[in-house]
């Protein structure tokens, strides 16, 4: 799977200096750091430059950990013990609506689980392994595998989890329970899905912030990759494909040059042909074909 090997790269790749500052065995070392370089190159492509992170955003980013820090402490050491006495009381009694608390207590546990997920990612987002090649990853386009490991790894479930957590806010006014016990479970589930809502949109915003920021460190984020030149096609010059009425244009679009017996001619996906220096030139500043 992706994250795995994206996750045990990131870290080794990251930590590596700092966690073996006086390792005798440097040839082990290198081996290592071959390795790791070589799943982030695989997964996340070349690496870019280092992101510099502005003043605003690392404020902005202390004050969502903090939020978050504090609804997970809510959350496990107060939120989570009250719902499971309240259902202990509820069974014992026997009341009907104890499947309700089930539920929250449930729900509650599934955004705990995935807020520290959540934060376990955007934290390898910060090591300069990865976040240089998450600005090249993020500025090209995705097929569905790409969206996918977006979905798990960007804001998708950021979405779910605000959405939950209005759902179980809410919940709280179908409530039935009565008396000082109750009021306070009320209070407890109406507090704990606000708080979890805002939350979840600031964290929203810091991952939209914080995904700005990283493209902003590349050259030209509407250039193409660097080893797109690469994965042209490459055609010889032949009288019989080239010219007027055959499958490609007599001359070069780009330049307008006339095609030579000597030209190193490059064919996009979309077959059309240009110099291998014009569409070269090209694709530092864009991405698409120069003809379509």
């Amino acid at each position: 799977p992706f994250w795995p090997k994206m996750v045990g790269a990131g870290l080794s790749c990251g930590l590596l200096q700092k966690s073996l500052p006086n390792c005798r065995c440097d040839g082990t070392r290198r081996v290592v750091h071959r390795i790791c370089r070589h799943f982030l190159n695989r997964w996340l492509g070349a690496p870019g430059p280092v992101v510099s992170y502005p003043r605003q955003f690392m404020i902005f980013t202390a004050f969502v950990l903090a939020n978050v820090c504090i609804w997970l402490f809510t959350c496990n050491l107060y939120s989570l013990p009250a719902l499971q006495e309240t259902y202990k009381i509820q069974v014992e009694e026997g009341r009907s609506h104890s499947n309700l608390t089930k539920i929250r207590i449930d729900i509650t546990r599934v955004l705990a689980i995935y807020m520290g997920w959540f934060l376990l990612v955007r934290a390898m987002h910060f090591v300069p392994a990865i976040s240089s090649r998450a600005a090249h990853w993020n500025a090209c386009p995705r097929d569905i595998k790409g969206c996918c490991v977006k979905f798990l790894m960007g804001d998708g479930l950021m979405y779910v989890f605000v959405a939950a957590s209005g759902l179980l806010g809410l919940s709280a006014t179908h409530s039935s329970d009565t008396g000082e016990v109750g009021i306070l479970n009320i209070i407890t589930i109406a507090i704990l899905g606000l708080h979890g809502v805002l939350v979840g949109l600031f964290c929203l915003f810091h991952v939209v912030w914080h995904h700005y920021v990283m493209l902003g460190s590349l050259p030209d984020s509407k250039a193409a990759p660097p080893n797109t030149i690469h994965q042209l096609e490459t055609r010889a010059y032949d009288e019989h494909v080239f010219g007027e009425g055959r499958l490609f244009h007599g001359e070069c679009p780009i330049c307008l040059g006339m095609w030579e017996s000597s030209d190193q001619i490059k064919v996009t996906p979309c077959q059309h042909a240009f110099h291998e220096g014009c569409i070269e030139s090209w694709l530092t500043s864009a991405r698409t074909c120069a003809l379509c």
